[in-house]
């Protein structure tokens, strides 16, 4: 069972509908389009043999309920676990922060960015799925040498500022591209943009645009740190009323 099915929103609307013009043609008794939305729920994106013999069931409709009920469980135990584990990593980060020591003594492991991407878009999977336009562009799927733990949180860092710079709708573009040495992440909103005034500040630590309670001011600067740990690059582009860019440049191999 997927925590995470893989597709951009917009993907998920087609594979909804041609879920529901096959249903409505092969059953044109049944509701299609609910028991087409509990099929995507049920991470099933087309009607092979066995679907359509569950489709001919006396009451489908409560089949797929509970289908789709047993993946959500599934999913959000998946979810509690990866968040635990994120929240570990994060308090162990300001920890060493807060000891001005940014660092883990670990060796790097070999380990996908866009696992590493993935797992953390579960955490803000209901937060998604309903008014943010979701893009990913997944041109390197390969793995590189780095500190998992650590680049998890500047995934969370980076999508946690964008959704909250769109105020949680608009469109969320993530890239993840390489070249010979190097691997490229950019993480892409549709907000409110940054202004120039303040573009080198937003890496100072406790400097935060966010209101009382809402933010540490650490995010970017823990951010920096980890990046430049491991010898990579942060870059921003931002237009005001527009949106903002963070890309991340990473070492395939680190020296």
């Amino acid at each position: 069972i997927l925590v995470n099915n893989d597709l951009t929103t917009k993907e998920e609307r087609v594979v909804k509908r041609n879920l529901n013009n096959q249903i409505s043609k092969l059953y044109p008794n049944l509701d299609s389009f609910n028991i087409a939305e509990l099929l995507l729920a049920s991470n099933i994106f087309d009607l092979d043999e066995n679907c359509k013999k569950m489709l001919r069931f006396n009451d489908p409709e409560t089949t797929f309920k509970i289908l789709s009920s047993i993946v959500g469980i599934t999913n959000s135990i998946k979810i509690v676990e990866i968040s635990l584990d994120k929240v570990q990593n994060i308090v162990y980060s300001l920890r060493n922060y807060s000891r001005n020591n940014p660092t883990l003594k670990l060796n790097p492991t070999s380990y996908s960015i866009v696992e590493s991407i993935e797992s953390v878009l579960t955490l803000y999977n209901s937060k998604i799925k309903y008014s943010i336009n979701l893009i990913k562009e997944y041109k390197f799927r390969g793995k590189i040498l780095c500190y998992p733990d650590m680049l998890s949180q500047v995934w969370i860092n980076l999508i946690d500022n964008a959704l909250h710079s769109m105020e949680y709708k608009g469109n969320l573009t993530i890239i993840v591209d390489d070249n010979e040495e190097n691997v490229f992440v950019k993480v892409k909103d549709s907000g409110s943009g940054i202004p120039i005034s303040i573009r080198e500040e937003i890496f100072q630590p406790f400097f935060t645009t966010k209101e009382i309670g809402e933010g540490t001011g650490l995010g970017l600067d823990i951010v920096n740190k980890i990046v430049n740990h491991h010898n990579g690059l942060i870059s921003l582009e931002s237009e005001i009323g527009i949106g903002t860019t963070f890309t991340i440049k990473l070492p395939k191999v680190m020296s």
